[in-house]
């Protein structure tokens, strides 16, 4: 299996000035949410989804249901046909020490979709948006395609589990 790396940056893009985020958010919360609402608006086909916890993270509710919203909808747009569509949501916590709680949480969507060259033209937008929203809570995003197995998502936050 080879994987093929695309870390996307916010060069280029406008990013407001870092603003304190002090707001605990349940992402579990948000990410249901988003899913009800992508399969509403995408269809009601079948998705085989399993999720792990999620962590609470300090932002901005409306740009963290945006970011759930952009990332859905992009993966959504690309269901396999002739095939189960899956998509998994998995999540690590980093061992390093936090005074405050909050550690580094890798939060990974791995799906069934090919995120080839057209994939990625269309979402563009979509992608961007992503990267901004986690450019303001201290956050990364990268896009792999794995090769004849699909696409991951990851997402790299500070977060804390209750």
């Amino acid at each position: 299996m080879s994987v093929t790396d695309s870390t996307l940056s916010s060069q280029g893009h406008d990013i407001a000035p870092h603003v304190h985020l002090v707001t605990l958010l349940p992402l579990n919360d948000l990410f249901k949410e988003s899913m009800r609402q992508a399969q509403v608006r995408c269809g009601t086909g079948k998705v085989v989804l399993r999720c792990e916890p999620l962590p609470l993270v300090r932002g901005n509710r409306d740009e963290m249901i945006q970011l759930f919203d952009a990332l859905t909808n992009s993966i959504f747009s690309a269901r396999p046909t002739g095939s189960k569509f899956f998509l998994h949501v998995d999540c690590t916590q980093a061992d390093e020490p936090a005074s405050d709680g909050f550690r580094p949480v890798q939060i990974r969507f791995h799906t069934n979709i090919t995120s080839d060259a057209a994939w990625r033209k269309a979402n563009e937008g979509a992608l961007a948006d992503c990267v901004r929203i986690l450019t303001l809570h201290d956050a990364e995003f990268a896009v792999r395609e794995v090769k004849d197995n699909g696409c991951l998502f990851s997402i790299t936050i500070p977060g804390k589990f209750q």
